[in-house]
């Protein structure tokens, strides 16, 4: 599939070509070179990577809830949408050069608000603890905060580094002659308050709830706006951009790639009349290993592909999926390709799958599938008269996804063994530097384990003396 890619991302073929591919391992990089801009969670920017951020404020309601809060239904929901709209419409209104009236924006408009400012507001809103005397009311004037031996607060709280205040407990009256009450707040969300906070203090989230200069201050104030997250993703030089994913939480993985193909989508929708948008300058978005987020179950992935499969070509929004099993895949979404290449496949229930997906005319042709050698493929569809089976150029550098080799042969000529293969001699193993790429969640030796290291042949081989 690389061979494709990188086939589509000829500059002199395709001067304006627009390919932007959601890696979530991290496998399209090495092989696609200079044609494509990465974007990864852990990116090297030394290396010429850049990091992925995906502003949380850009989420539909639908789409943060299952990330932030969960599921919230009744009181809590409604009360959650009033104050997201509330802080969102605070910043809207500070933005003088914006044309979208302050009244007009909802729940779900795409604009800056501060999640650090509603967590901390809500925190302390269900948790807090008050001083209370008769006919005053609740506020955080008379918040009891806990105090150390100087009369300061020993903990007062952080809102944008998630750090909550440390209240009094009701039996704690000390020698004040007020009473401590608890919050008289109807909100019944204090698990789902601290389970955020957890997410919001936990660097695995930055990407998302700490996104670079698309991050909010407490007033809902970014550096740059969403107009400068799309150029990165859709109008850099090279044609292709890669979101590599492998450094997202897989518990969220799903959630993310949904998000991403509804924000493409609604943003090449609205901008269907513009020179940015897909019908001037189309774009293909290349799902890689999608069986692992689009199968029968799948929730708003597979949502998102069924929606650009069915109305995205009317605006310019391709879609390619990769699969190594496509029996994985929900049936709805395989049905929606208009070409299949179909390289080798083995396995009776994958075929069956591909057989199904097809016109009936051509299941007979795919009895071939477990013969093709590597590199050769079985096109049939729109994008081709009749059925094809052709072979696909190799690129330089394969992706990161190929099968460890069992056995190597040694370079004699070049006087040592390549590395890997169980006949191969090893040096001393050394597992600490295992631990530092687990600890680090990147796969890629620090420089400083690297200086450590000395080069065996070539300069792309490195052994540990």
């Amino acid at each position: 599939m690389a061979g494709i890619l990188s086939a589509l991302a000829d500059s002199e073929r395709y001067p304006s070509a627009r390919v932007l591919i959601i890696d979530i391992h991290g496998e399209y990089g090495a092989a696609l070179g200079e044609k494509a801009a990465i974007y990864r969670t852990n990116a090297d920017e030394g290396a010429g990577e850049r990091p992925l951020h995906i502003p949380y404020w850009a989420m539909i309601l639908d789409e943060l809830m299952p990330i932030t809060f969960g599921e919230l239904e009744g009181r809590e929901r409604g009360a959650l949408v009033d104050r997201i709209v509330e802080l969102k419409r605070r910043a809207m209104a500070a933005r003088t050069e914006e044309s979208v009236a302050e009244n007009d924006v909802t729940v779900d408009t795409p604009v800056p608000f501060s999640i650090h400012r509603l967590w901390f507001d809500l925190h302390c809103e269900v948790n807090a603890t008050h001083f209370e005397k008769a006919g005053t009311v609740q506020s955080p004037d008379t918040w009891a905060l806990e105090v150390g031996s100087d009369g300061e607060p020993v903990q007062p709280g952080d809102a944008m580094n998630a750090v909550p205040p440390r209240f009094r407990g009701t039996k704690d009256v000390r020698d004040d002659p007020e009473k401590i009450r608890q919050s008289r707040s109807n909100l019944n969300m204090t698990r789902q308050i601290d389970a955020l906070g957890a997410k919001l203090r936990d660097p695995r989230f930055g990407f998302l709830f700490r996104p670079g200069p698309y991050m909010p201050n407490e007033d809902g104030y970014v550096e740059t706006d969403l107009g400068g997250l799309l150029s990165d993703w859709l109008g850099e030089e090279q044609p292709v951009t890669v979101l590599d994913l492998s450094g997202v939480p897989s518990t969220i993985q799903g959630e993310v790639v949904g998000t991403l193909l509804r924000i493409l989508y609604d943003a090449l929708f609205w901008a269907r009349n513009l020179s940015e948008g897909g019908r001037e300058r189309p774009l293909l978005i290349v799902l890689e290993e999608a069986h692992a987020y689009l199968g029968a179950d799948s929730g708003r992935a597979a949502a998102g592909v069924r929606r650009i499969a069915k109305e995205g070509r009317k605006y310019g929004i391709g879609i390619m999926l990769v699969s190594q099993r496509p029996s994985e895949i929900d049936a709805t979404v395989l049905s929606q390709c208009g070409t299949i290449f179909a390289m080798r496949l083995a396995n009776r229930e994958d075929r069956g799958n591909v057989e199904g997906a097809a016109s009936d005319s051509l299941e007979g042709l795919f009895g071939v599938l477990p013969v093709l050698r590597t590199g050769e493929a079985l096109v049939v569809g729109e994008a081709v008269n009749i059925p094809v089976r052709a072979n696909v150029d190799r690129v330089r550098r394969p992706p990161d996804s190929a099968d460890p080799a069992v056995v190597v042969e040694g370079n004699e000529e070049d006087g040592y063994a390549a590395p890997g293969g169980w006949n191969q001699p090893r040096g001393k193993a050394d597992y600490d530097e295992v631990v530092q790429v687990w600890r680090r969640q990147n796969p890629r030796p620090s420089k400083v384990v690297q200086a450590g290291r000395t080069l065996v042949g070539g300069e792309n081989e490195a052994r540990t003396p």
